[in-house]
């Protein structure tokens, strides 16, 4: 049994808040329906979760982050869905905002709603939050008297974008964890643990074996030099992130990832998948596809495939495939190419996209995991093995030394 939080809304419009021991998430929500109330967001409560709760408000964020806007769009999606009326499920989801800058910004879109401004215009006006597809996707709904439809399509699009994001997260953040363990692992016992050890060698220097005076002179220059290997990394970084905050440097950078064996088939996955699943729910809300191109682009991170897309939006302008478009772009998937020209061909390019998305989110998901698989053992006997040199060039020498004659 797991202890969940729980925030739901009466039918008069009252905000309760609790916790709840149940098997899964499934039951609370269960539970809540069956008590005639609407669940607007239930969480897995653990040990770090209980003690946040006791945290005050210091050094939190200002701005609305991505998890933020992931749980304003679904609250908004449930309310609207079960019938409340928009103001009504703002001033509620302002009420159940699990930050300051997300209460912040739903009073603000409240008011503009409250003063006259249609849904989209007041999204509009908090600009830096909300993407063009999501205040397109809520313009098109308004129009269409369909906003609760279009917000429950970006709640889903969100939320598999949420779901292809954290399987990304997950693959890298463990072997990162270890890689960083290994780098402080090695640096302690070249700082600490060698020098120690190579007391027992003065005197003997010139009859060392070389692997053993390379570990040595290694400590030595660690011991000596760290600030200048920290100093090293620092402007690696900070010359790195100047790279990329430069157009150029970033499109270099985005083409060295996509030549990368193995790596840039997976950039380019993530990417098309991105891409499929913005174009989808534009289409499926009504967006004309010259339109919805330009919006779907923006959720795309590698630089030389959304130039590669801006150039051939031409063709598509003038009358060209989306298909024949795509063939254009760099690492673009030939099964996803063939699925859009059929989709062109049956007038289903909307469902089309939609299987291209899941085709490749699913896909994303599994390489991940088969990266991690293939990391964690990699990195750990790849420690394994620079301790276990360490450690025999220092038992070599130590053999060494015993055997000279006194």
């Amino acid at each position: 049994m797991t202890v969940f939080r729980y925030k739901a809304v009466t039918t008069a419009g009252e905000i309760l808040e609790g916790q709840r021991e149940e098997a899964d998430q499934a039951a609370v929500v269960r539970w809540i329906q069956g008590a005639g109330h609407i669940p607007i967001k239930v969480e897995p409560l653990g040990a770090a979760g209980r003690w946040l709760d006791w945290l005050p408000n210091i050094g939190r964020r200002r701005t609305v982050g991505r998890n933020e806007l992931y749980g304003i769009t679904e609250a908004l999606a449930v309310l609207l869905k079960a019938g409340i009326p928009l103001e009504q499920a703002l001033m509620i989801a302002q009420n159940t905002a699990d930050s300051d800058a997300s209460a912040k910004l739903l009073t603000n879109v409240l008011d503009a709603v409250r003063g006259g401004d249609s849904f989209s215009s007041a999204l509009e006006t908090e600009s830096g939050n909300f993407s063009p597809l999501f205040i397109n996707i809520i313009r098109t709904s308004e129009a269409a008297g369909a906003l609760d439809q279009g917000l429950e399509r970006l709640n889903e699009y969100l939320q598999r974008e949420k779901a292809l994001r954290d399987e990304i997260v997950s693959a890298t953040i463990y072997p990162l964890i270890l890689f960083g363990v290994a780098v402080i692992s090695i640096g302690l016992i070249l700082a600490y643990v060698i020098p120690k050890v190579s007391e027992l060698f003065v005197g003997y220097e010139e009859l060392l074996p070389i692997s053993t005076a390379i570990v040595i002179a290694s400590a030595a220059f660690v011991r000596s030099y760290w600030w200048l290997i920290l100093l090293g990394l620092l402007l690696g970084l900070l010359g790195l992130r100047h790279q990329l905050a430069s157009p150029a440097g970033r499109m270099r950078w985005d083409a060295r990832l996509l030549r990368v064996p193995y790596l840039g088939d997976l950039i380019a996955k993530i990417e098309v998948a991105r891409l499929s699943r913005g174009l989808s729910t534009l289409l499926a809300d009504g967006v004309p596809l010259v339109k919805a191109l330009p919006l779907a682009r923006g959720s795309l991170g590698n630089k030389v495939m959304d130039q590669a897309l801006d150039e051939a939006m031409g063709e598509l302008k003038d009358g060209g495939s989306l298909a024949g478009m795509f063939a254009n772009t760099p690492r673009f998937p030939a099964l996803a190419l063939q699925l859009i020209k059929v989709g062109e061909e049956t007038g289903n390019l909307e469902g089309m996209l939609t299987k291209v998305a899941n085709i490749y989110e699913d896909e994303t998901a599994k390489a991940a995991k088969r990266m991690l698989a293939v990391l964690e053992p990699a990195l750990i006997v790849g420690l394994g093995v620079i301790i276990g040199g360490i450690i025999m060039s220092i038992m070599v020498a130590i053999i060494s030394v015993n055997e000279l004659p006194l």
